[in-house]
Order: C-alpha cells, then sequence, then structure tokens
C-alpha cells in the first residue's frame, strides 16, 4: 500500500513549484503565502470531520478513525502546543510585517476558493447527510494523497523560501512564525505513515468479496 502510494505521488504533477517560480514581487511572495494558508487551514477540520465519520461507521469503527485523527491532533495543537492556524497567522503577519506590506485575505482568490472546495468534497466535509462506506474509502484514500502532496509541498517551499528569501526566513525564525513552515516540514511524513495504515485497516475490515471490488487500492 505504501509503495503504490508513493508511486502515484512520484507521478502527481508539481503544482507548487511553477506558483513560486511566478512570484516576481514581495507583493506577489504576500499574495501566494495567504492564499497557501488559507487552503491549508481547511485540513484540520476535515481530517477530524473524516475521522468522526469512520468511527461512527460500524464496519470501520475507532480502531480506523484513530489514525486519520492523528492529524488532526496536531493541527488543533494537542498537548497544550499552539495550533497550527494560530502559527500560520503569526507567520502572516510577521511576513506582512518584513515586507512592509498589507496582510491579505487568501479567501479572496476564487482558484483558492475552488480548491478548498475540492478538499472539503474529498473529506466528504459536504455530506450533511453522512457518507457511504465506499464514500469513506475513497475519502481516505484522499486523505492519503493530502499527506504525501503536503510533506512534498512544505519541503519544496521551505527550499524556496530559504534560497529564494533568507531574511525573511530569518525573520520568521525569531518569533512563532517560522514554526508554521518548520513544523509540517517533520509532522506531514508521520501524518502520511498514519493515513496508510488507516488505509490498510480499512481494507483488511472489508469482507473477502468485497476487498476484491477495492483492488485497485486494498
Amino acid at each position: 500500500m505504501e509503495n503504490r502510494i508513493k508511486q502515484h505521488i512520484s507521478q502527481a504533477p508539481d503544482q507548487l513549484t511553477p506558483m513560486l517560480n511566478r512570484i516576481d514581487s514581495n507583493e506577489a511572495l504576500m499574495e501566494f503565502l495567504a492564499r497557501y494558508v488559507a487552503f491549508n487551514k481547511v485540513f484540520g477540520p476535515c481530517v477530524s470531520i473524516l475521522a468522526g465519520r469512520i468511527g461512527l461507521n460500524p464496519l470501520f469503527g475507532s480502531s480506523i478513525a484513530s489514525p486519520v485523527f492523528y492529524a488532526a491532533i496536531d493541527e488543533f495543537g494537542g498537548a497544550g502546543k499552539t495550533d497550527h492556524s494560530t502559527l500560520a497567522d503569526a507567520m502572516l503577519r510577521t511576513a506582512s510585517k518584513f515586507l512592509g506590506l498589507t496582510l491579505t485575505d487568501g479567501n479572496d482568490h476564487p482558484p483558492t476558493r475552488t480548491a478548498i472546495s475540492q478538499v472539503i468534497s474529498g473529506y466528504t466535509a459536504d455530506q450533511a447527510g453522512g457518507a457511504s462506506r465506499d464514500d469513506l474509502l475513497k475519502a481516505i484514500g484522499f486523505h492519503n494523497g493530502s499527506e504525501a502532496m503536503a510533506d512534498r509541498e512544505f519541503n519544496t517551499l521551505n527550499n524556496y523560501l530559504n534560497q529564494q528569501h533568507p531574511a525573511l526566513i530569518a525573520a520568521l525564525e525569531e518569533g512563532e512564525g517560522g514554526r508554521w513552515i518548520k513544523i509540517h516540514n517533520t509532522v506531514e511524513e508521520k501524518h502520511a505513515e498514519q493515513a496508510v495504515r488507516a488505509a490498510n485497516l480499512a481494507c483488511n475490515a472489508l469482507p473477502p468479496e468485497q476487498r476484491k471490488m477495492q483492488r485497485h487500492w486494498c
């Protein structure tokens, strides 16, 4: 399962690097950071919703929900830690002050709103009446892809900022602002490992004949 996911991720197009390469001014950098934060903020709530739906499903239950919820614990600052949304806001405030620019709302960008809607749908968070077992299986697959891509993207972003904007990185690291990027350079790999575990457990929970029907990823 893990090797299969890694293969799919390696074949997925790199959409972040072209965006970073188009940044040609401080204004463009600030807009990108605001939009990337807005996009990432939706994952914590969506992961929590998916974990709850899995936990309520009689076939799956809490044992499969637990490795999915693992990612939400970090996002919401478990064990008294600062939640990632607060760290992201600190990063934006520091960046806007350092760049001498007004803080912008990343949600004002239509393509970003579209991407956020796709994440919400991928995690079944837009289904008011609950989610079927097949919906949950697809959502677990979506979660695996999201976590694996996040690990790749945050490392790409960190490398870009260190190479192209080292003074900004230095300013961020003077306070909490730098922690948002630095934390995601390590936790996403752990989240991805737990996501694979959830997928394996979900496959094993299926009756044999149904497991064969899911052979494209089970």
